[in-house]
């Protein structure tokens, strides 16, 4: 049999078109490693010693499931499995256009990857391509990890994940996802845990994005997810082993309102609330209660304030020490390149491969003209040409060669592609179809929709989502609206469909009286229980963020506005970065990096002589301090020297206060 050789000039092409090789090898019949390797080698790849090609595959085996192609092993056996759903055409257009709707308003708040995978989602579906800015954005940041979780928890087949706990450990675990939940900006987790051999609640930004993959088994869901779900309500610190303890608080009926669980709060005035909640994990308690600042007051029992205090002690004891040896030169010099803003990882390192097979799995259906294909798949036109022509002459094995495959071209500026039965082509991939329920889900969340919006939502969810006897097991949990607030918030969306500026009452949230303000509002941003406006301030000629809840009224105005793009303007609890922000510089062990990168994207993080650096804009140290704050003593703060005396200060203030605390045991308050 005559061996085909990729041509000179290929290697940047060689790991793209490898991967779409294989997938194309493994959509037959299951085939053993000795014979993917034998087709393989004939195209340069899996050679050298057994045991390196062994690892090659390995390596390209997660890769492949990292973008939503399930290979199923079984006695060193491999092929694709086709778990996935496959899409109906009988969708009406009614129901495409709220799938589509659902789509748009998740997409603010998605990395690159998770929006490739809506958009080639809906092509597939036949809802088209996403229309514009949706007036909502989602209220939690959705990942390409979520979307591995849900494929997993849908198909359930368990996951070998690497997790970062609150103590910055990491560990490698073996998880059965059995139910998913959004709260408060955040995903969760539950499911079986291999290490401890017991339930667990695992928080999704926590797991690393690189090291996620499917094992070979299947797992059985329990039969009652409605448990799990409850279990899956708990605050973080109630998660964990041993006894709770009741831990007693006081704060303000404001913050109360806030931040407290439900069934928290025990004595409430108009002024003052007494609150007591149940604490296992007492180190991430810790960390949420120094990320409130002098917001909430620990009041005992001993074993909670005597472990927050060592903890401040050892904080105010490190920040009285010179920080490491790290200057501010050197610190800006390393950053030089960076965005300023808040970012997304970018796409991992197959980004090429899964464009190539997206574009497969799309061209393939129906006829696309360039310029509308290339902005599905958010590439140029020129980027779509070297693609084609990389389909085209080096994707196929022996005795298929370059061409025979799958031949892609592009005439009279329409693309057209060839080639065979695809799982990707015929059916929504695991994310592509975790994106799409997800968004769904979200946009079924919010309380204002009308009746007959809620019954489209529905009946696409119904069409999209796993064939499963049992409830779904996954939930969003929506914001804590009042009905004024509603009544606002409407009044926004209004403002924003028709482009109109409006004139907003706005009380500030350090005096409370409220002042009149002329903004062009932009968009309505879910997070952390909250409802914000981010909008253009005509007055202070700037960007800016509202809470809503505390906006008394909005009269539109006869002036109109153009649609900015709004894409790339994200935010942390209803903070935009500003070019006249400051920088706080924080050293942070290497477990926490992954979590560093997921919250506050992959620019913020550096590493300078070894060290790993998350520098963080600010227009007040001070604002930063409680955030910072919960970090230490892990994490050291490296500049300026304002941001060092701000978190001791602050460090110092809640140490003398628990020095007041009662240190005898809290008795329950039933």
């Amino acid at each position: 049999m005559e061996e085909w050789e990729l041509p000179e000039g290929t290697r940047q092409a060689q790991q793209a078109t490898r991967l779409v090789n294989l997938a194309y090898l493994l959509s037959g019949p299951p085939r053993s490693f000795a014979e993917i390797r034998a087709e393989m080698e004939k195209i340069g790849a899996y050679q050298g010693a057994p045991e390196t090609a062994r690892k090659a595959f390995t390596r390209d085996k997660q890769k492949l499931r990292g973008l939503g192609i399930d290979v199923a092993e079984a006695d060193d056996t491999y092929r694709i499995e086709v778990r996935n759903v496959r899409p109906r055409h009988d969708l009406s257009a009614e129901e495409l256009a709220s799938l589509r709707f659902a789509a748009e308003r998740l997409v603010p708040a998605v990395d690159p990857v998770v929006r490739q995978d809506l958009r080639s989602g809906l092509a597939k579906l036949g809802a088209g391509d996403l229309q514009g800015p949706s007036e909502w954005r989602a209220p939690a940041t959705v990942s390409r990890v979520l979307l591995l979780v849900h494929d997993a928890h849908r198909s359930r087949r368990p996951l070998r994940i690497h997790y970062t706990n609150a103590q910055g450990e990491s560990t490698e675990r073996v998880l059965h996802p059995w139910a998913l939940r959004c709260s408060e900006g955040h995903w969760y987790v539950r499911g079986w845990d291999s290490l401890s051999t017991s339930e667990r609640t695992f928080k999704i930004d926590r797991i690393d994005p690189e090291r996620v993959a499917f094992t070979s088994e299947a797992f059985r869901k329990p039969s009652d997810l409605d448990g799990t779900l409850r279990t899956l309500r708990a605050e973080p610190w109630e998660w964990g082993e041993g006894e709770p303890i009741p831990v007693r608080l006081r704060l303000s009926a404001a913050v109360a309102a806030r931040v407290l669980p439900a069934g928290a709060a025990l004595v409430v005035d108009s002024d003052t609330t007494e609150a007591e909640m149940s604490v296992r994990d007492l180190d991430a308690f810790a960390s949420w209660l120094l990320r409130h600042g002098d917001d909430i007051e620990l009041m005992g029992p001993s074993a909670a304030t005597g472990r927050v205090a060592d903890r401040l002690a050892a904080t105010v004891e490190a920040l009285a020490r010179e920080p490491a040896r790290l200057g501010e030169d050197a610190l800006t010099a390393a950053f030089a390149d960076r965005d300023v803003g808040y970012r997304q990882p970018g796409p991992n390192q197959v980004e090429r491969a899964d464009r190539l097979l997206r574009l497969v799995g799309l061209a393939s259906r129906r006829e696309y003209g360039n310029a509308e294909l290339a902005r599905v798949l958010e590439i140029t036109e020129a980027e779509l040409a070297d693609d084609l022509a990389q389909l085209t002459y080096y994707c196929g094995l022996p005795p298929l060669y370059g061409g025979d495959m799958v031949e892609a071209v592009s005439f009279a500026g329409r693309v057209q592609v060839r080639g065979p039965d695809l799982p990707l082509v015929d059916q929504l991939t695991g994310r592509e179809a975790a994106a799409l329920e997800i968004a769904l889900r979200t946009a079924l969340s919010d309380a204002t929709l009308e009746t007959e919006s809620r019954s489209l939502l529905d009946s696409a969810l119904a069409a999209i989502s796993a064939e499963e006897p049992e409830p779904p097991g996954i939930e969003v949990e929506p914001p804590t609206t009042p009905p004024e607030s509603a009544t606002i918030n409407s009044a926004l969306a209004k403002a924003i469909r028709e482009l109109r500026t409006v004139a907003i009452s706005h009380a500030n949230p350090g005096t409370g009286a409220p002042r009149t303000r002329v903004v062009d509002p932009w968009q309505l941003n879910e997070a952390k229980g909250h409802t914000y406006l981010l909008a253009w301030d005509h007055d202070n000629r700037e960007t800016r963020v509202f809470r809503s809840d505390r906006i008394q009224a909005v009269n539109p105005t006869n002036e109109h506005f153009e649609p900015p793009d709004t894409t790339g303007v994200t935010f942390d609890a209803g903070y935009i970065p500003s070019p006249a922000d400051v920088f706080v510089y924080l050293r942070i062990p290497h477990d926490h990096v992954a979590w560093a990168r997921a919250r506050y994207g992959s620019d913020a993080v550096a590493e300078i002589e070894g060290d790993r650096v998350l520098r963080l804009p600010t227009s007040d140290v001070t604002r930063l301090a409680p955030l910072l704050l919960s970090l230490l003593p892990a994490s050291e703060v490296l500049a300026p020297p304002d941001a060092r005396l701000a978190v001791s200060e602050l460090a110092t203030r809640i140490l003398d206060r628990l020095g007041d605390a009662p240190s005898g045991p809290v008795e329950a308050n039933h």
